[in-house]
């Protein structure tokens, strides 16, 4: 599972984090968003395409500012094997 910050420009309310939060979700192998409007961010866990997800967000009138971090934001601890 990967999880990935994502920079999103235009969130203005409640509406816009439903909206996206609903149909991000819908991707296929996107396990779960959360998009905080007061940072115009999003946090994503998913096993997808990446560009997949940018093209649903994008096609909602949203940018998704793309950058060096978002092409490679998986989180380290979702590459390592935490044993107990």
């Amino acid at each position: 599972m990967k999880k990935v910050n994502l920079k999103i420009d235009g969130l203005h309310c409640k509406s816009c984090k439903a909206l996206i939060e609903s149909e991000v979700k819908a991707v296929n192998k996107v396990k779960d968003i959360d998009v905080d409007l007061a940072s115009g961010s999003a946090t994503l866990e998913f096993d997808g395409n990446i560009e997949e997800v940018y093209k649903t967000i994008e096609d909602l009138g949203y940018t998704v500012i793309k950058n060096e971090n978002n092409k490679t934001a998986e989180s380290e601890t979702s590459k390592k094997k935490i044993l107990f």
